[in-house]
């Protein structure tokens, strides 16, 4: 089996909706229509892109302030930036193909989840010496949503999506290893059975499905890359490493889709989506 080079960089994306679990969610009274954000802001604004800007947003969502964040965007309020991401990215383009790990029927999609992990930061997880346990509040909660959204009442846990690149070796995004050193590989974090309309996450498991990251291997983040390799501390037995293409660029209207952790859920998959444009061997798709 091969897998498309757009499905392993699809993979590497944090998720679909959010770029991380730990997205800041600013104040909703606070945040102005995007069109009312000051052109003076906006001209300062477009010198970064999306994942830079919720970068800055997370790093004050902690209270800490990052030595990287541009000087010319510490005086600008969190609600200018939520607005002009809302601007620039759309969450979901046409129909929510987004699905639950228990709906994907194609068994070689399902081979392909079966090598994508979340990654959780210890505030997400209780440890003892041969278990794991997930911690968090629903998607609902965590972002102050409407009922009706999708998801609302499944649990967030991770900040980021990996998949397995090798024996002891995963690939992520770049801007995911900020908290790495404190982080857990976790294999599973998935919806397993329905019991009629419901669903259940599994949020227990064996010291078998976790892993430790012990170094980044390499990263890259800017000019239209953002990934990073980390190694963990043992072989991942039972999740084989995807194969990635290498054997040329893919054409527009190559079908694509996305396996990860959107927002912190159990794992999704996005499908129905195509390759739109291809630049400098980046291509692009709305999923």
């Amino acid at each position: 089996m091969r897998t498309s080079a757009y499905e392993i960089a699809a993979l590497c994306l944090a998720c679909f909706a959010c770029s991380c679990r730990s997205c800041p969610r600013p104040d909703a009274s606070k945040i102005t229509s995007p069109s009312a954000v000051a052109d003076a802001e906006q001209q300062v604004l477009r010198k970064y892109n999306v994942e830079q800007l919720h970068a800055v947003l997370e790093s004050r969502h902690r209270k800490t302030l990052s030595r990287s964040e541009p000087t010319e965007l510490r005086g600008m309020a969190d609600a200018s930036i939520a607005s002009y991401i809302i601007l620039k990215q759309k969450t979901i383009y046409n129909t929510d193909w987004r699905s639950d790990y228990c709906d994907i029927r194609d068994p070689r999609k399902l081979v392909v989840a079966n090598s994508v992990a979340a990654l959780v930061t210890a505030d997400h997880f209780m440890q003892t010496q041969d278990r794991l346990q997930l911690v968090g509040r629903t998607l609902g909660s965590e972002f102050h949503l409407c009922t009706g959204e999708a998801f609302y009442s499944q649990p967030v846990a991770a900040f980021c999506t990996a998949f397995v690149a090798g024996a002891d070796v995963l690939i992520t995004a770049g801007r995911c290893v900020g908290e790495i050193n404190s982080a857990r590989v976790v294999f599973g974090f998935n919806a397993e059975r329905r019991h009629g309309d419901q669903l259940t996450f599994t949020t227990d498991f064996p010291a078998a499905e976790i892993y430790t990251p012990i170094d980044v291997i390499s990263r890259q983040v800017g000019n239209d890359l953002d990934f990073a390799l980390i190694r963990v501390d043992r072989p991942m037995v039972n999740h084989p490493p995807l194969p990635l293409h290498l054997d040329g660029p893919v054409s527009v209207g190559a079908s694509v889709y996305v396996v990860g952790h959107p927002s912190g859920l159990p794992l999704k998959m996005a499908d129905h989506a195509f390759v739109r444009s291809v630049s400098n061997q980046i291509g692009r798709a709305h999923v």
